[in-house]
């Protein structure tokens, strides 16, 4: 739909022109070709907004699905660990910070999420 405008309005700027170049009254011809162009720059700027919000909405779904996924990864580890893991696992940013070793299960749901989640690498 845009760019069918635009197509409308470059074709009555380029139909302005050839009436100017054929005598007909230049004032009336040069407020009509200002007002075309404004126009046209008003539709450019709509278009880029446009594709500015699409990119936007699509880097946000992408950013759902991974934490989704990460999610998910965390769900499927954290079931299948045994109970003193998964206490471990809920106590590990309180317990982690001075660098306490972790179990093989929190190894493997911190090697999962690398992907999803680089900063818990």
């Amino acid at each position: 739909m845009l760019e069918e405008r635009q197509r409308e309005l470059a074709q009555k700027i380029t139909s302005l022109v050839s009436l100017a170049e054929i005598g007909v009254k230049m004032e009336e011809v040069a407020t009509r070709l200002r007002e075309l162009e404004r126009q046209k720059t008003e539709l450019e700027y709509v278009r880029r907004s446009c594709e500015a919000i699409e990119e936007r909405e699509a880097y946000d779904d992408g950013i759902a699905k991974k934490v989704t996924e990460s999610f998910s990864n965390f769900e499927r580890h954290f079931d299948q660990a045994p109970i003193s893991e998964r206490k471990a696992l809920v106590h590990l940013e309180g317990n982690n910070k001075a660098g306490t070793l972790l179990s093989p299960a929190l190894i493997a749901i911190r090697q999962s999420s690398i992907n999803v989640c680089p900063q818990w690498g």
